[in-house]
């Protein structure tokens, strides 16, 4: 697949990847829209953490196109809108509706690529 892949600082690159896999309790989404966001923009220019290389892009939306272990093939098909972090929903920022700092949340591939692999959790499905 094709992917922008953060560099460090300002610098991009298009690169092949190989498509991804979903592991268990995971979708692959065939990415349709993605967005910038602030936090994407930060991290760029050193005010988040984040090491590279790095494929960003935590918010978008697409297809599932394939299921990992544990959840249901019926998921194939769905349109769905993404976020890309898991989360606990016990600990303090889970409570607090922070769910993208969750203090036990594992970040998963960012949607500036043809595909992303996102918890299931974290696949919506749009009406």
């Amino acid at each position: 697949m094709r992917a922008i892949v953060w560099r460090g600082g300002a610098e991009f690159a298009a690169e092949e990847h190989p498509d991804p896999e979903a592991g268990p309790g995971e979708t692959v989404v065939k990415v349709d829209t993605a967005a910038v966001c602030g936090t994407d923009v930060h991290i760029t220019q050193g005010l988040f953490p984040a090491t590279p290389p790095r494929i960003l892009g935590h918010e978008f939306s697409g297809t599932i196109v394939a299921v990992g272990p544990g959840v249901s093939p019926e998921r194939i098909g769905q349109q769905v809108a993404c976020d890309h972090t898991s989360h606990c929903g016990e600990c303090a920022n889970c409570r607090e509706w922070q769910v993208g700092r969750c203090l036990h949340g594992v970040p998963s591939s960012g949607a500036y690529a043809e595909y992303a692999v996102v918890p299931d959790q974290s696949a919506h499905r749009l009406p």
